[in-house]
């Protein structure tokens, strides 16, 4: 089942998002673009049939598609900046155009970190961390949502009540971004 936020701010059970959905492959979390032409797909990375799994654990991937009216889905892509020693998955396409992800690649800050990235002629623009006020800890972030002046996600790390609580993050002009535990 999936839910969408109607114009009286209530989530509301929709149709099965997509009837011919592999399951084999184990996908994920989706997220549409705001005109829902596009889809993002986590997916755990299935090679020729075979399930990698690194010494570290299973690896996941994000998937690019074209979405029908029909709920289909087209042309499908593997992200470009996808890795086979790291996950990509997660991700939220905000309103603005910027693609949000989770990602344990080298570089970050810890286990799973949010990245940023945009849709350009030629692709996706290189990830960029989001390094903005101790969001990225030595821990995992995860599921990333923007909505207006609004980052949500997903911490082991922040001060909260164990396991993956739900933390947002309000930007403001003067002062960075704000952190309060949601729970």
């Amino acid at each position: 089942m999936a839910g969408y936020k109607t114009g009286s701010n209530n989530l509301e059970a929709t149709n099965v998002i997509r009837s011919n959905a592999n399951a084999k492959e184990g996908e994920g979390p989706a997220s549409y673009s705001s005109d829902n032409k596009l889809v993002f797909i986590t997916r755990n990375n299935f090679v020729d049939g075979t399930r990698h799994i690194s010494s570290s654990g299973m690896k996941l991937d994000l998937f690019v598609a074209e979405a029908d009216a029909d709920g289909s889905w087209k042309n499908e892509e593997p992200f470009q900046w996808n890795g086979s020693d790291f996950s990509t998955g997660f991700a939220h396409y905000a309103a603005d155009g910027t693609l949000y992800f989770s990602s344990d690649r080298p570089g970050g800050r810890g286990g799973f970190d949010i990245y940023m990235s945009y849709k350009t002629k030629n692709g996706w623009s290189t990830p960029e961390i989001l390094d903005t006020i101790n969001i990225n800890t030595p821990g995992d972030e995860i599921t990333p949502y923007f909505e207006g002046r609004n980052l949500y996600f997903a911490s082991t790390w922040h001060n909260g009540y164990g396991g993956y609580d739900i933390f947002t993050a309000e930007k403001t002009t003067y002062v960075g971004l704000y952190l309060a535990i949601l729970g």
